[in-house]
């Protein structure tokens, strides 16, 4: 578990898993249900983090506070539309990779949880038996430079 300085007073202890696969983000959700204690859930209304560069990303979640139980699906990637002032006939349309963690660039999604009863490599080893699921990494956290942006 790393662990996370919030304020002076307080820490937040959590693990990251990082996960390589083709599936849309509703997909890997759905596959992930079928393995966890627990469902994923996207809210009604949208909700985002922003990353270090402000790009909002949609995520799914579980949240337990009675248990202090909180699951977070993030993807890592996503395509954003570069606006480019064109003079011309033709005009181009220019797409931008961003990531939430820049650091994890080889990953698709990131799973942020904070469960103590859980045993991190049997749910690796689950997450990597998902058809079209390639890698289940638990993170090296040291390689994070700015862990503020997994403050929610």
């Amino acid at each position: 578990m790393y662990k996370l300085s919030i304020t002076e007073d307080e820490e937040e202890i959590f693990d990251l898993i990082l996960i390589n696969s083709v599936l849309e983000d509703y997909k890997m959700a759905f596959h992930l249900n079928k393995i966890m204690p627990f469902q994923f859930s996207k809210s009604l209304k949208p909700e985002f983090i922003k990353n270090k560069t402000n790009h909002n990303f949609e995520f799914y979640k579980f949240e337990n506070e009675i248990e202090n139980l909180f699951w977070y699906l993030i993807p890592n990637k996503k395509t954003i539309p570069i606006e480019l002032k064109t003079v011309g006939l033709f005009e181009d349309n220019i797409e931008e990779q961003v990531y939430f963690l820049s650091e994890f660039k080889k990953f698709d999604y990131i799973i942020k949880f904070t469960d103590e009863k859980i045993e991190t490599k049997d749910l690796i080893k689950k997450i990597n038996k998902i058809n079209k699921v390639s890698t289940a990494i638990i993170a090296d956290l040291n390689k994070i430079k700015n862990s503020k942006y997994l403050k929610f």
